[in-house]
This record gives C-alpha cells, sequence and structure tokens, in this order.
C-alpha cells in the first residue's frame, strides 16, 4: 500500500544586494555575499493566505547555510513542507533603518528553489516601516522567469510600479505613492525575501 511522505522544498539564498539610484551613487551599496557565513539573515514562516499589514508570522524557521552551493560562493537555505506557509528571508540590521537614499534604487538577489514554479499566489519582498508594509509581486512581475531549479536573479526597483502594494497585496487599488514609499524607507524595520517560489504542493504519493 502506498504512503504519503513529505518531498521537502529546499530554498537557496545568494548575493543580497542593496544599490542606489545613480543621482545618490554617494551612498554605499549594502551587500551580503555569504562568503563565510549567514551574515546575520534568520527566517520566517509566514502565513500563506493572509498579506496584511504586517503579515502574519507563523513562528521562526529553520535556516542552514553552505560555503560552496551559491551563484557561486556560499549561500543560505530553508527546507518548506508545509503548502499553507511560506518561508522568508529576514534581513539583518545593516539593512535597516533610513534607506531613504536607496529610494529609486534596486534589490537585487538570486534564488533557487527545488521545485518547479507554479502560477497561483504572489511571491513577494516585504518592505516594513512606519506602520506600513509594501509588497513586491516578483513572479508575477517577471514574464520571462526562468525555471525554479536554476538560480535566477531577481532586481527589484525600489520606487512606485504597478507591482507593489501598500499594505493589502489583495486589492489592485493601492499601489504606493512616492510619499508611501520614502516614508517605509526612512525607516525600514524589515526587509523579507520570500524563498518560496514554487506553488507546488510539497507533497508526494
Amino acid at each position: 500500500m502506498k504512503t504519503k511522505r513529505n518531498l521537502i522544498q529546499t530554498c537557496l539564498l545568494v548575493a543580497v544586494v542593496f544599490l542606489t539610484s545613480a543621482k545618490a551613487k554617494a551612498q554605499a551599496d549594502i551587500v551580503s555575499t555569504f562568503d563565510t557565513d549567514a551574515e546575520g539573515w534568520t527566517v520566517e514562516v509566514l502565513d500563506s493566505f493572509i498579506y496584511g499589514n504586517p503579515p502574519k508570522v507563523i513562528s521562526s524557521g529553520e535556516l542552514f547555510y553552505e560555503r560552496n552551493g551559491g551563484h557561486p560562493g556560499g549561500d543560505i537555505g530553508s527546507f518548506d513542507t508545509d503548502d499553507k506557509t511560506e518561508e522568508h528571508f529576514v534581513a539583518p540590521a545593516k539593512f535597516l533603518g533610513n534607506m531613504s537614499a536607496y529610494y529609486g534604487g534596486v534589490l537585487s538577489f538570486d534564488l533557487w528553489d527545488s521545485l518547479d514554479p507554479v502560477v497561483g499566489g504572489p511571491n513577494q519582498v516585504e518592505l516594513i516601516g512606519n506602520g506600513h508594509t509594501l509588497f513586491y509581486d516578483y513572479f508575477d512581475s517577471h514574464t520571462n522567469y526562468s525555471p525554479a531549479i536554476t538560480w535566477t536573479n531577481w532586481s527589484i526597483p525600489l520606487a512606485p510600479s504597478a507591482w507593489w502594494r501598500l499594505d493589502d497585496y489583495s486589492t489592485t487599488n493601492n499601489i504606493p505613492t512616492a510619499a508611501d514609499f520614502l516614508a517605509v524607507l526612512s525607516n525600514l524595520q524589515e526587509l523579507n525575501i520570500e524563498g518560496d517560489v514554487s506553488r507546488a504542493f510539497p507533497q508526494i504519493m
């Protein structure tokens, strides 16, 4: 008789960079390369169905570090065995605080997921600060997205666009303004990058 067993989904993150705009290049870029350790990054497990302000955190998650598994160099990763939750990589203190100088710049990172992508929900960056949450759907914003089981680079604009939402991702009429963006970046308290790119149910028979 066949029995159910978990298929563990692995998510890896490497080379996270906060890049300033060309106009503000005097401000240094903020970088995590994971060459020697996890650099203070952690993992939070979020509810897959609640995209409110702030996102609903269920628990802390498991994070592991690999010195040679990245793209290139080291990487950090997490495991997902539940289709009702999402693992999010949480940035350390050097990415937080007054980040208004990075308005108009880019958040860049490389991500790898062990399962093929399945369309069915947003994959997000979350910027949380001054009582607001900015959500960015980086999956649907890239129509030429390559399979999750290869390393993929994402470059997220740190300025209003059709793929950003303010406080509630479920509505389409709440694209943030420049003032909203600057309010969050001026007191950035949390930066999250979702590692669970796939919407496949992580279970096999």
